[in-house]
């Protein structure tokens, strides 16, 4: 096959674009294939006039969950187009004037046309699921009415204090 890949149909567009999860498919050379709308809002990305046809953008704004800024190897796209499985990373996505998104990545090698190599991300959006969390490890480290500390988190507090003392020998 010469040339570009054939473009989606309008009705294959419209469903994955329909999917809340992100989908994003390259080729060997980091090419986008496909990138439904899930897939650019969930990294940033531009529209996809300005991305399928063009290289996978390696600068998206993409963190580890500690805050630090992903490096191109680290991507799950391009551990994918080096031929491994990547299942569930969580990362940050850090958008301009928004709260920070927890994001889920899965990716994988895949063949795409006439036998070729790719690979396939799958992204799912993990905030609220994070969210969720930690007002449950609030509300048990915290008096549902008055809002102060509750023992829970005195004691946690305290083997903390006590595990940083022992190391110190002091």
């Amino acid at each position: 096959h010469i040339g570009s890949p054939p473009a989606p149909g309008p009705a294959v567009v419209e469903l994955l674009d329909a999917l809340d999860e992100g989908i994003l498919m390259c080729d060997a050379n980091g090419t986008v294939l496909i990138a439904n709308r899930a897939a650019r809002t969930l990294q940033g990305l531009p529209p996809a006039e300005q991305l399928v046809g063009r290289p996978y953008p390696r600068a998206t704004r993409l963190l580890t969950p500690e805050g630090a800024p992903l490096v191109g190897p680290d991507y799950p796209l391009e551990q994918a187009l080096q031929g491994s499985v990547v299942t569930g990373e969580q990362f940050v996505l850090d958008a301009e004037g928004d709260e920070r998104r927890h994001i889920l990545a899965s990716a994988r090698p895949v063949t795409v046309e006439a036998g070729g190599r790719g690979a396939l991300l799958v992204l799912r959006d993990a905030t609220p699921q994070v969210q969720s969390e930690a007002w449950l490890t609030h509300l048990a480290m915290h008096d549902a009415l008055t809002g102060l500390a509750n023992r829970h988190l005195l004691i946690e507090h305290v083997r903390r204090m006590l595990g940083q003392t022992g190391n110190r020998g002091s």
